[in-house]
């Protein structure tokens, strides 16, 4: 029965087998599992004036599967929101003490692999005006304050911009969502916002992106601010959107994204689709009609996050398979890459109940599967090796900071491990789309051996590229039922393998001339074997898929007979 498995699974991979060429099939996996800067996410707030330091109990939970506090689902966060409250600090400079906290913070993220999503902010409540005391003050700081603040957090901020997955604007407001505040306008209070407040909240967007090294993003809480940072204080609802050959630029425009944190709570996302107006039009108006379409056609290429907030938005909240239901739909336009996994659980809970729960999980930011992948070596004619694979992004959204791709051989025996890198951006993998990617690889200087190949999508901050939590782990299984993903090196297998300076004819087992069946007979009857194996093909003393593939690869090949 082995035997004639083998046979079969011979068969198989023979249709996808030529001589000088190895190929490999994917199967997708549904498995759900953490990857970085992306996924659920959960909330950790402190006071400046009384800092709670992240608790490595914590990080050790959230970035394992666990069960978000009153939810019903289960899930694994890559992602922790860093909320700062800068209480008792709105007259003054920060202390010390505080940039001290944060490097204690940003330490323990890289040691559990976790990035941070950092928001800082003067009030975590709505204060203000009220009938009792009409003269009340929100809380928060004025502009030049809140300049001397992010010009004392810089430094702390580039040392560990590897552990910070982006920043959102903050700052103004109550929770840094820029409402409710006493020195920006609040639209609360006068109905609209005048030039001068969106240029004194323009100047606080441009200290942070400045702040804030140029490969990482910072999130505004509704398109408005955007277009009034890029287009002026009387920027239209109608303002165009990023041109495409801008994204990923590194360029202002190209590092601002959207953080909605009431989504699909009602028709407009309570506010976030607000026309706030401007001087020469002092009033505020709902304006979905071209706000909503604005978002989705940024979102290609900046990155969004957010929350749900309330549940009374039914059914348009609920799962797409319901009737009425919007929720994947929604998540899928906006390009949606991480959600709150504590806020609101009351909207949460209702995608475990309507069976779509496990969908988001997998779905949230981008999530790649392999379709397949081979290699084209032929060394009497060149020295270079092609690769090629295809992969497709199933998720809601591409990865919105810069990741290296390489090709990794890594020879069987464990002699050799050698890195090639792939001319190809992760961020440009958009959901919905196959990217088929090819590599020439010069493997003249190789040693003699078998090597397999492996694709690795790497941080590029040295400080954490090693680290398997810091790599893009690719959901799909090989056609023999194996995961793909290596988690000890942090890569993904691609089910193929060099052969360099072997020989073909290393595969003619039995020396009758020609590599055949009966050469995979024989390999297949010693297959796992652990020592002393009779026909170990690739030299690495044990019998493996390694070897298979060798035949495969080699199958048809004429040798010289044995006598």
């Amino acid at each position: 029965m082995w035997l004639r498995f083998n046979f079969i699974l011979f068969l198989w991979m023979f249709a996808f087998s030529v001589k000088g060429q190895n190929h490999a099939e994917f199967l997708p996996s549904d498995e759900i599992f953490c990857n970085p800067e992306r996924g659920f996410y959960t909330q950790m707030s402190t006071l400046a004036s009384d800092w709670d330091m992240l608790s490595a109990y914590s990080l050790s939970v959230y970035s394992d599967l666990h069960t978000p506090y009153s939810s019903g689902f289960q899930t694994c966060n890559s992602l922790i929101l860093r909320m700062v409250i800068l209480d008792g600090f709105q007259e003054s400079p920060l202390p010390e003490s505080v940039m001290e906290s944060l490097e204690t913070d940003f330490n323990l993220a890289r040691e559990y692999g976790v990035k941070l999503i950092l928001r800082f902010a003067y009030i975590d409540e709505v204060l203000g005006p009220t009938v009792e005391d009409p003269n009340a003050l929100y809380g928060d700081s004025n502009l030049d304050n809140v300049l001397l603040h992010m010009g004392q957090l810089a430094d702390v901020i580039e040392e560990n911009v590897d552990v910070i997955a982006l920043m959102q604007l903050g700052f103004i407001g109550a929770y840094g969502e820029g409402y409710y505040t006493d020195y920006f306008g609040s639209p609360g209070d006068e109905g609209f916002l005048s030039d001068e407040d969106w240029a004194l909240r323009s100047l606080v967007l441009d200290s942070l992106l400045s702040v804030l090294p140029e490969d990482r993003m910072v999130q505004v809480r509704t398109p408005q601010m955007k277009q009034k940072f890029i287009h002026g204080p009387s920027a239209p609802t109608t303002s165009s959107t990023m041109d495409s050959a801008y994204a990923y630029s590194g360029i202002d425009e190209a590092r601002i994204g959207f953080h909605i944190d009431c989504m699909l709570s009602s028709w407009d996302d309570y506010g976030t689709y607000n026309d706030l107006g401007h001087s020469g039009q002092p009033y505020a108006s709902a304006d979905t009609t071209h706000l909503r379409p604005y978002l989705r056609d940024e979102s290609k290429f900046v990155v969004v996050g957010g929350e749900t907030c309330y549940d009374g938005y039914n059914p348009q909240n609920n799962c797409s398979e319901t009737d009425g239901g919007q929720v994947q739909l929604e998540l899928e336009q906006m390009h949606v890459s991480f959600l709150n996994s504590t806020y609101n659980n009351d909207v949460n809970n209702d995608w475990v109940e309507g069976g779509c729960i496990d969908e988001i999980n997998r779905r949230l930011g981008y999530r790649f599967e392999l379709l397949n992948a081979s290699m084209v070596y032929n060394p009497d004619t060149s020295s270079m090796a092609e690769i090629s694979f295809s992969i497709q992004n199933v998720g809601f959204a591409a990865p919105f900071n810069p990741r290296e791709v390489e090709v990794v051989l890594r020879a069987t025996d464990g002699s050799e491990i050698v890195h090639f890198d792939v001319n190809s951006d992760p961020r440009t993998w958009s959901p919905g789309e196959v990217v088929q990617v090819t590599q020439h690889l010069d493997v003249d200087a190789l040693p003699s051996g078998v090597y397999e190949c492996l694709l690795f999508l790497k941080d590029p901050h040295m400080s954490v590229s090693i680290n398997p939590k810091y790599a893009i782990r690719i959901a799909s299984y090989l056609g023999s039922g194996e995961d793909v993903w290596d988690h000890t090196l942090g890569m993904n297998r691609l089910g193929i393998v060099l052969n360099k300076g072997l020989g073909s004819c290393h595969a003619d087992i039995n020396q009758d001339g020609i590599v055949g069946v009966d050469d995979l007979l024989l390999l297949l009857s010693d297959f796992g074997c652990q020592e002393s194996c009779v026909n170990d093909i690739d030299d690495d003393l044990v019998v493996t898929v390694t070897d298979l593939l060798m035949i495969l690869g080699a199958f048809g090949a004429d040798c010289p007979m044995v006598d």
